[in-house]
């Protein structure tokens, strides 16, 4: 059996396009590590034959969401279908740029006290992006509730959009007890997914956000383990103070991307000062603030608040 699952999430309402460019990327890059490909068809309310027909011509498995699930629901749900031990979660607009990405992914997970590896990965605080929000609007209504669910900037985390980890770190039911509203494992594959037991809290795209980058978000599971987090690009494997010279994610040309997605691909298209905006907000947020809003962002702020540890 393989080892890696890689779970590519079709989102049906984008459409047959937006899978056929997945995979007209991934038949033309050979993924350089032993695996299997599985369709997680998602959003899907029937109809849409070409887009079934680009699947089925393609001889992958497939899964089915018994619903529509944000993107990060999606593949917990196809992880409890998978026996690989490892899984790479694929956003439906990845698209794989290099032969061997998956190899460079597999090779970078392999080494000493690493738990998850990513093809990019961000220092932005969704907090510190709002206190730039209030800084402009010149209020700071909702900043305190924000504070409570994020770290400030820097924020790092590795990007979902292409990651690779073991499956039973993805299923981790400490990760998730934030976000069910019963007992993580009374969600499993074994109820009846045309009636799935109403009392199953299904995940916002508000949680999706925390779990990528809050508090309690993949990356800082992994360091409560004591496992390291790495952006792997074509060169080689980056630590977590070298994620913003990596030229993976909002840095240069991102000539050293593995895996695209739609927010690589925005920053193409930017203009030179959308990206120097972009690219500070990501690793250099401090620059942008006056220093009112750096002291908010210490969390020594005007309410008195304590920071989140």
């Amino acid at each position: 059996m393989h080892e890696i699952a890689a779970l590519y999430l079709c989102w049906a309402p984008a459409g047959a396009a937006t899978v056929s460019r997945f995979l007209k990327s991934y038949h033309a890059h050979p993924a350089g590590a032993s695996h299997r490909l599985y369709v997680i068809l998602n959003g899907y309310t029937g109809g849409q034959q070409d887009l079934l027909d680009v699947i089925n011509a393609s001889r992958c498995s497939v899964i089915t969401t018994p619903w529509s699930m944000v993107d990060l629901a999606a593949y917990r749900w196809a992880a409890n279908y998978v026996k690989e031990k490892y899984i790479c979660p694929l956003s439906a607009y990845a698209r794989i740029l290099c032969d061997g990405w998956l190899g460079k992914l597999r090779d970078a997970l392999a080494l000493p006290g690493v738990g998850l590896v990513g093809a990019t990965g961000s220092w932005e605080s969704h907090y510190t992006d709002r206190a730039l929000w209030c800084q402009r609007a010149n209020h700071y209504f909702g900043l305190q509730e924000v504070f409570a669910d994020y770290p400030t900037w820097p924020n790092p985390h590795i990007r979902t959009t292409a990651c690779l980890l073991e499956r039973e770190h993805w299923l981790d039911p400490v990760m998730w007890a934030p976000f069910d509203a019963v007992p993580v494992q009374s969600l499993t594959i074994e109820f009846d997914i045309k009636n799935p037991p109403g009392e199953v809290h299904r995940m916002t795209k508000s949680d999706a956000l925390l779990m990528e980058s809050g508090y309690n978000s993949l990356t800082q599971c992994m360091t409560k383990r004591g496992l390291r987090s790495l952006v792997v690009g074509r060169g080689g494997a980056f630590e977590v103070e070298d994620w913003g010279r990596s030229w993976t994610f909002r840095d240069g040309t991102q000539d050293n991307l593995i895996v695209a997605d739609n927010q690589t691909d925005a920053w193409t298209v930017m203009s030179a000062e959308e990206k120097a905006y972009h690219r500070a907000i990501t690793w250099d947020a401090l620059s942008l603030l006056q220093p009112y809003d750096k002291m908010l962002i210490e969390g020594e702020t005007a309410w008195g608040r304590v920071k989140v540890s």
